[in-house]
């Protein structure tokens, strides 16, 4: 679609393409592993108005790097953050404190320390979302007006629970058994729909980052449609 057309996100009038996941949680070139190259080919655009266009590049980087940092991330997304990542961290004062809102170490019984992050869950939520209804608009050519709820997988609370997301994040990914994974760079991100049959507001997506962190979008359906979450 070329810019003219509607707003992914609000219905205005586009002045110009975004990229769905944002362009910097793919890697450059020269960033790059031997056996990976060109992992910015075929990004996903979707149109966007002024406000929902370029205004969000401080919520995407540090998206980037909680992206990074989780525990279950390949190998590219470790040899990215050691590239990029680290370079960023050290060379600019506060971001380290715009990704994380606190960092503490735990002792296990057996004498381990296992060090924990809380990271602005709210600010990488809103990256998701944004990212949720532009695929939506990418893959079936409407906005997606549903309200969403977003769940992050692998997460764990300071001290060291599960997440209170464990229990719907199981249920969820075996729907997601038999469908197709999207995406034109799935080292770094691919997604899934399963697209239910009572329109929009059936739909659910997961998508996953650099083979680790998963979050799923799942649409709130009002008590009288009967809840999804």
């Amino acid at each position: 679609m070329k810019p003219g057309k509607a707003c992914f996100a609000c219905g205005a009038p586009s002045t110009g393409m975004d990229h769905v996941p944002p362009r910097c949680f793919f890697p450059k070139d020269k960033d790059l592993s031997a056996d990976i190259r060109q992992a910015r080919r075929n990004l996903i655009t979707v149109p966007a108005c002024d406000t929902h266009n370029g205004r969000f590049s401080k919520d995407d980087e540090v998206a980037s790097y909680v992206i990074l940092l989780h525990h279950k991330t390949n190998q590219h997304g470790v040899d990215q953050f050691l590239s990029k990542g680290l370079r960023a961290i050290t060379g600019r004062k506060g971001l380290i404190n715009g990704i994380f809102k606190q960092i503490e170490v735990f002792q296990l019984p057996d004498g381990d320390e296992v060090p924990t992050v809380q990271f602005d869950a709210e600010r990488v939520g809103r990256v998701m979302e944004r990212v949720a209804r532009g695929l939506f608009f990418h893959d079936f050519g409407r906005r997606w007006l549903c309200a969403l709820a977003l769940f992050a997988d692998g997460t764990l609370m300071a001290d060291l629970s599960p997440s209170p997301s464990r229990q719907i994040i199981q249920r969820l990914s075996p729907l997601f058994r038999h469908s197709p994974r999207k995406g034109a760079n799935p080292a770094v991100f691919w997604y899934q729909w399963v697209i239910g049959v009572q329109g929009d507001c059936s739909h659910l997506l997961q998508m996953c980052f650099y083979g680790g962190l998963r979050y799923f979008a799942v649409p709130k359906v009002s008590k009288e449609g009967g809840d999804i979450v």
